[in-house]
This record gives structure tokens, sequence and C-alpha cells, in this order.
């Protein structure tokens, strides 16, 4: 599936990867944030987060907002 395959370039482990989701989700859904600002809230690596977000975007679930921020689709 789409979610293994990214789970899978990430390198993170298939738990990791669900519990970032399920975050980024949680956080999107209250208000749209940036990049930067979910890093912050969430503590996470960069290039974790940025594996995520990519994987959010392409699937349709997260979209770009104003002024650089990203929120949830759904």
């Amino acid at each position: 599936c789409d979610v293994c395959v990214a789970r899978k370039k990430s390198g993170l482990k298939g738990s990791e990867f669900s519990k970032i989701v399920t975050a980024v989700e949680n956080e999107l859904k209250a208000a749209p944030l940036s990049t930067d600002q979910l890093m912050n809230k969430l503590k996470l690596k960069s290039a974790d987060l940025n594996t995520v977000l990519a994987f959010l975007m392409d699937a349709g679930k997260i979209t770009p907002a104003s002024n650089a921020a990203l929120k949830w689709v759904g």
C-alpha cells in the first residue's frame, strides 16, 4: 500500500510513521501550521516530518494554506 511504500522509503518503523501521521493530523485539524511550527510542537527531526508531510500531500490529506501553513483536508 502507499503507506507501506512511503514508510519503507523513509526508514521509519511502521509504528513511528503512523504515530507521526496521527500527531500531524491532530495538530492540523486544530489549526493550520507551518512545517517549522509542526516540527517544534511535535519535537521531530526535519527529515522524518518532511517524509510524512510529503506522503500526506501526495495522498491529498493536507494542502498548503496561507502564510506557508499547511491545513488538514482529510
